[in-house]
């Protein structure tokens, strides 16, 4: 297995555990974070049950993390379809500390 693939296995699962534990606070409000591996980055996303429950769950991607060099650079969803560098971390060598300033973003503005 690549060093890439190590990183991403084990960025992944930091961020599994991030989702596991907001997942109980949004419990009721049909709200729920997930991960996703898309190529050599991740993208935390979250998923919204529609009110008509026959529709299938809405995902939207709210913060992306690609791996290169051995940094990870992060960006946020500013408008429909685009993407921009996060202003307070726009790049880092630890998945932790991009955990870390989800967790101490102001308003949590990632998942609205």
């Amino acid at each position: 297995m690549s060093i890439v693939s190590l990183e991403l296995q084990r960025a992944r699962q930091a961020l599994e555990r991030f989702c596991a534990m907001r997942n109980p606070a949004l419990q009721g409000s049909g709200r729920s974070l997930c991960c996703e591996q898309h190529g050599d980055g991740l993208i935390l996303l979250e998923s919204r049950q529609p009110e008509d429950s026959m529709l299938s769950p809405v995902r939207v991607p709210l913060v992306r993390m690609n791996y290169r060099d051995g940094n990870w650079s992060v960006y946020w969803r500013v408008a429909g379809d685009d993407w921009a560098p996060y202003p307070h971390l726009p790049v880092t060598d630890s998945v932790q500390h991009i955990v870390d300033e989800l967790e101490q973003a102001p308003l949590h503005v990632h998942w609205g």
